[in-house]
């Protein structure tokens, strides 16, 4: 499923306001992990939010500003989202890479610490070198590799654990969700 949901599952626990904002635009789905079809269907246009529970609302549906990926629209896009982030004590923002380029670009400059989800082979590896190498500019920022083992394919060859930190040297490698967790802290 996603990195995202789980780490929701985990700081619900601690009863703190959690907004999930879903910027894999035009593939949002998300509110499936939270049977919020319906309410995704409904979507208001004006603050695009599907409540959980009282803590948890997902920030979703953003695709349907996008036409023409102009300034505007991302610009209207990055109001929605700078408006609902301070209300909440915790914010997970999934975004999928290269759907929009530039907006990505902007949304990971804003963030703190920039996690991103890789599989063990070697298509993968090399897309997230490239990402890396990508985002590499963006001054005070934390990028973080999460190796995710559960959408792996089976009886493929993987690439060991010491042949990936030296592949992505600079950067740390996560393989258990809960040093994710230790980030969010």
């Amino acid at each position: 499923m996603h990195l995202a949901v789980d780490l929701i599952k985990y700081i619900k626990k601690k009863n703190k306001r959690i907004l999930l904002v879903d910027l894999k635009l035009n593939h949002e789905d998300i509110h499936l992990a939270f049977h919020k079809a319906n309410n995704y269907r409904y979507i208001e246009r004006k603050n695009f939010l599907i409540h959980v529970n009282k803590n948890i609302k997902i920030l979703t549906g953003l695709s349907k500003i996008l036409k023409n990926n102009d300034e505007k629209e991302i610009k209207k896009i990055n109001f929605i989202i700078e408006k609902n982030i301070k209300k909440y004590d915790q914010v997970i923002i999934e975004i999928l890479e290269n759907n929009f380029p530039e907006f990505n670009k902007i949304i990971i400059e804003k963030i703190q610490k920039n996690i991103f989800i890789f599989s063990n082979n070697f298509e993968d590896i090399k897309k997230t070198k490239e990402k890396i190498k990508k985002y590499k500019e963006i001054k005070n920022k934390k990028i973080y590799l999460f190796l995710d083992e559960k959408n792996e394919i089976k009886n493929k060859e993987k690439i060991s654990i010491q042949i990936l930190k030296e592949i992505f040297k600079k950067v740390k490698i996560l393989k258990k969700e809960k040093q994710v967790l230790n980030l969010l802290k």
